[in-house]
This record gives structure tokens, sequence and C-alpha cells, in this order.
């Protein structure tokens, strides 16, 4: 993806907008393979809680604090699900008046909505690891796990 990444912002300088808590482990590595000068930030955004399945509303809890007007921006995430959370966020972007707006995810969930630069395709399974959390837990497993409720 950083190679794709890379190619396609050639001679720009992208700012990598991660979605608070789950991307920042997967946008760090991802930031550190990215061939070009780029920014940081991060957006907060929940609809799971303490849940493995979304309560059906999005609130937007951390704005960025980079100026994205006339920006190339990626949104990062590492699991894109129903779709919800990312299209809110896009909308509250959207508003800040980037010259463009991409998405990036690890990880996608059959029906979730357009990403622009995917690394896998998984089943409809709730995830843990790799920044991942079920009630704030296990983001810190080095690997992806399927989560089991027992």
């Amino acid at each position: 993806m950083a190679r794709r990444i890379t190619r396609h912002y050639r001679g720009r300088a992208p700012v990598l907008i991660g979605i608070l808590r789950a991307s920042f482990v997967f946008m760090a590595d991802l930031a550190r393979e990215i061939r070009l000068p780029i920014e940081c930030d991060f957006v907060g955004a929940s609809s799971y809680g303490n849940r493995t399945t979304s309560r059906g509303r999005v609130a937007i809890t951390v704005r960025p604090s980079t100026p994205l007007a006339g920006k190339d921006v990626i949104v990062v995430d590492t699991v894109v699900d129903t779709g919800r959370t990312l299209r809110a966020v896009l909308a509250a972007l959207r508003a800040l008046k980037p010259r463009s707006l991409a998405v990036c995810a690890l990880l996608k969930k059959p029906g979730a909505s357009r990403v622009d630069f995917l690394g896998y395709r998984i089943p409809r399974r709730f995830v843990v690891g790799y920044g991942m959390d079920i009630a704030g837990r296990y983001r810190n497993l080095n690997t992806v796990a399927v989560w089991e409720d027992r």
C-alpha cells in the first residue's frame, strides 16, 4: 500500500488522518514506508463503545488540528466494517475543504464503503489486535485475531 500511495502522490505531500484509536499502529507502520514528505494527524470517531456491534450512530470526538484546506488527505483506518464511521469522518473532513480525499484501510468487510488503498478483504467477523480492540483491550496484540464471544 505504501508503494502505491508513494506512486499515486508523487511530487505531493499528503496528510495522513488516522481514525482513533484503532489506526495508530497501522498508521505508524504505513507512514514509515511512504517515501514522500507527509504530515500525520488524527480524527476521533466512536460507534462501537464497549460492544462488538455498532450502536448505529457515530460521534466525532476529536478533530484534526492540521489545516486541511487545499491538501491531499488520506484517511487511514484499520478495518472498514459497515462504513458508517468512515462516512461520518469523510463528511467531517470534506467540510475542511481538502484538495482530495482518499481512504486507506488494512481490512475491509463485505459490503463496506469504498476504499482506495486496501490491504485485505476479510469475512464479517469481529477482529482485535494490531490496534483494534474490544472494550479498550487487545490493541497491543502484534497480529490480527478473530474475537470469539464465549
